[in-house]
């Protein structure tokens, strides 16, 4: 397939033909693509702590520096009125620390598996037993790791384990082999991509890149993972424009999950856009205005270039 760079200038151009089309016609595009299936859109808080120990300074938010500090994000989480969250592992503290799981050979090491035990328990000590967990676990490890921590997490009932692999077969036995459903795709572009997945059973949620697949194919992989008994998540930890492609996508699919946000972000990013997403108590309501329902605000954009981190 095309991937990287190229499947995603197609999907923009894609997504500005159906802004383009939707604004000829005074219409959202959720109301192009035949309306909603769902009148608000459930959120995750994504990425709940990974943001706030590496930049506390960028994003003026606490840092993490403890397990009291993580207990009182949770907290935050549910004050906030989200009902989900999704979590990388991370020991609190030393940012270095971020990727204190990221082994090169792919082996879970016993005290890894400890902090990773120690961070879950503390969010669900946090959140109480009403919120979903969800963890990412990337490509970090080798699938009996990752099978090793869906066993040791069972007592907190997480609503799904998330790890990406580029072998369906792999997949297919981790999900066999853990108590705990298992989120993966968000890699892949492509109905016959994801379609080698499906066939192989080798999850129970797919995450679907919009930015990578474009609205119209993200719509058919849904319609695909619906026929085999497949929930979708949008993959959504890029900008509000992203968010708004996501949210016509969520509106209109009979099979979504849940949809991935990120609370926090770069301070700026609501002036790099004309409309920000409605977001009411960690629900997303889907744009009624004409085309994406919002526009890049270049002015805000050229105020804050790239830099380096």
């Amino acid at each position: 397939n095309i991937g990287g760079v190229g499947q995603k200038a197609l999907a923009g151009i894609e997504a500005a033909l159906w802004d383009l089309k939707g604004q000829a016609h005074a219409t959202s595009i959720t109301d192009l693509l035949g309306g909603p299936t769902r009148d608000r859109i459930r959120l995750y808080w994504s990425h709940c702590g990974s943001y706030r120990i590496r930049y506390p300074e960028l994003l003026g938010t606490p840092p993490i520096n403890s397990w009291s500090d993580l207990s009182i994000l949770g907290k935050e989480v549910v004050s906030r009125g989200y009902t989900a969250l999704k979590t990388n592992p991370f020991l609190p503290g030393d940012p270095q620390h971020f990727h204190f799981a990221q082994p090169t050979d792919g082996n879970l090491e016993r005290n890894d598996l400890r902090v990773i035990v120690r961070q879950i328990e503390t969010l669900r000590e946090a959140v109480g037993q009403e919120v979903d967990i969800c963890l990412d676990l990337n490509f970090r490890f080798r699938p009996s790791a990752v099978i090793s921590i869906a066993e040791a997490l069972r007592p907190y009932e997480l609503l799904w384990i998330e790890y990406d692999s580029y072998d369906p077969d792999a997949l297919s036995y981790i999900r066999q082999s853990i108590p705990t459903p298992l989120c993966s795709g968000e890699n892949l572009v492509t109905m016959s991509d994801y379609n080698r997945f499906f066939h192989s059973g080798s999850m129970d949620i797919a995450m679907v890149d919009v930015a990578w697949n474009g609205i119209s194919q993200s719509i058919r992989i849904a319609e695909l993972a619906s026929n085999h008994e497949i929930q979708v998540a949008p993959h959504n930890y890029y900008s509000h424009m992203s968010t708004f492609m996501c949210a016509h996508m969520a509106a209109v699919v009979t099979n979504l999950r849940i949809m991935e946000t990120d609370v926090d972000s770069a301070p700026w990013r609501d002036e790099l856009v004309t409309v920000t997403p409605t977001i009411k108590d960690g629900w997303l309501y889907p744009p009624t205005e004409p085309g994406l329902g919002t526009a890049l605000d270049e002015d805000a954009i050229a105020a804050h270039p790239p830099r380096s981190m």
